[in-house]
């Protein structure tokens, strides 16, 4: 019985080639190619054998699965919860989770088109501040007047307290 790997369903949630970082074959997407289907500003990471950084974005990948990930809790014998446990932190890692790489940005957020969350105009807390002022890269407008009381909301992903999902409220 063939098994999928855990690399297939992280990257590509799909089987693929067991034992290699080479993408699922092309049934997967019904053509004779053994590519991914094609977006603007996404393109395949190849890397050459043996040479050290050649996949540097995909190393890291593992590793924060692994440290953020795996390391947190107690995996579990059972391939089903295990599954689920390398599926929530996937979700995790490509909805909310903000990436140097990608400037910033999300996985979902640049694959699917959506402007990143670091470009919407931003909350000035401080009430004399300068609303022209610079603020931290990406440069930002402020939205509304500043002065604005915020709330910090911690929740997380499926329940689990290593996933934790950040968001900022404006208070009444």
């Amino acid at each position: 019985m063939y098994r999928h790997s855990l690399w297939d369903y992280t990257l590509y949630g799909t089987g693929g080639n067991r034992g290699t970082r080479q993408p699922p074959t092309a049934t997967a997407w019904g053509t004779t190619h053994a590519r991914p289907p094609r977006r603007p500003g996404i393109r395949i990471r190849f890397g050459a054998v043996g040479q050290h950084g050649s996949i540097a974005v995909v190393d890291r990948f593992i590793r924060s699965l692994k440290e953020e990930g795996l390391r947190k809790i107690l995996v579990s014998i059972c391939q089903g919860t295990f599954h689920q446990q390398v599926l929530s932190y996937t979700a995790w890692n490509n909805i909310h989770r903000p990436h140097t790489f990608l400037n910033g940005a999300t996985p979902d957020e640049r694959y699917f088109g959506r402007r990143p969350a670091n470009r919407a105009p931003r909350f000035e807390p401080r009430a004399r501040w300068p609303r022209g002022s610079p603020c931290a890269k990406p440069q930002t407008l402020v939205k509304g007047q500043p002065g604005v009381r915020l709330e910090l909301a911690v929740t997380f992903e499926g329940g689990r307290k290593h996933l934790p999902i950040v968001t900022l409220r404006r208070v009444a």
